[in-house]
């Protein structure tokens, strides 16, 4: 995943990406975070955009290429898009929950539906951020069978101890990599306060970058995955006729 700050707009980002994609070793995807553009125009978006499909394209990898600002008619959508290894936009995903405290829902417009796709046999999801904080949400990725779910960030001090736990209780509720990418320094609405996270099916920590900007490499052993689904057979022992409050 390539860690940067999010203050120094979207023309000088490009130019980090391309920079960071230099540092990856035989990578297949890498991740961006929360609007790492800024808040940009459709000009610097479609152009951030463009970037990082040259870079998938050049470099021969897949990318969540993190969440800038998308036009969508009236207020933007902020949009994760989903790249090919040949450079082209296949899916994308836009944030469903705003954060109010922040302003988040008088600049943007909420997405209306989850994302699952496929990624080397391996089936993926994406979350945003604040979406990460609705648990009945973060599971319906797991329920999908989700194996890798990746979240660009931008979590906020104000969060406290939260954004961790919920990392990895994600990973160890929907049994499935969490990879947390989360922004450096200033946002658009605040200060980023917290590190990149890759967390692993059982919960743990399976690779952390808390300072500054950079780029955080780890090896998914899609095994776990199996392996923790044998030991916690969760979807054999859920039982959802207990559950209908959550939809109140």
């Amino acid at each position: 995943m390539f860690r940067m700050a999010v203050s120094s707009g979207a023309y000088e980002n490009i130019g980090k990406v391309r920079s960071m994609a230099e540092e990856m070793d035989s990578a297949d995807i890498f991740i961006l975070p929360e609007l790492w553009t800024g808040m940009c125009g459709t000009e610097e978006s479609k152009a951030a955009l463009d970037a990082v499909c040259r870079v998938c394209r050049d470099k021969g990898v897949y990318a969540v290429a993190g969440t800038m600002p998308w036009p969508c008619g009236g207020r933007p959508a902020n949009r994760a898009w989903i790249i090919n290894d040949a450079g082209m936009p296949f899916a994308h995903y836009d944030k469903a929950h705003l954060f109010s405290s922040c302003g988040e829902d008088k600049i943007f417009a909420a997405g209306n539906a989850p994302l699952i796709f496929r990624f080397r046999g391996a089936t993926c999801s994406v979350m945003v951020s604040y979406d990460i904080m609705f648990p009945e949400y973060a599971r319906c990725a797991g329920l999908a069978g989700g194996e890798i779910i990746f979240v660009p960030a931008g979590p906020p001090a104000m969060w406290g101890g939260a954004w961790e736990a919920l990392v990895r209780s994600s990973a160890a509720s929907s049994q499935a990599y969490v990879i947390a990418c989360a922004s450096s320094g200033a946002g658009l609405t605040h200060e980023a306060a917290f590190a990149s996270i890759v967390a692993t099916p059982a919960g743990d920590i399976g690779g952390l970058m808390d300072d500054g900007e950079g780029v955080l490499t780890s090896r998914l052993d899609m095994s776990e995955i199996y392996k923790c689904r044998k030991l916690r057979p969760l979807t054999r022992d859920r039982r959802p006729e207990l559950y209908g409050l959550i939809g109140g």
